[in-house]
C-alpha cells in the first residue's frame, strides 16, 4: 500500500517515468505527457 507524503509523490513520479518510457518505446520518439487536473475536482466533491 501507498504510504503518505514523500513516498506517495516518489510512487506517482516513477509511474509517470515508466509511462513516458514505453511511449516512447511505442512510438519511437520523444514525448510530452500533459496532465490536467479537470477531474481533481469531480473527484474531490464526491468523497
Amino acid at each position: 500500500m501507498i504510504g503518505s507524503g514523500k513516498s506517495r509523490f516518489a510512487y506517482m513520479e516513477n509511474s509517470l517515468l515508466n509511462l513516458t518510457k514505453m511511449m516512447r518505446a511505442y512510438y519511437g520518439k520523444p514525448v510530452i505527457l500533459l496532465i490536467d487536473e479537470y477531474d481533481a475536482l469531480k473527484f474531490a466533491v464526491k468523497e
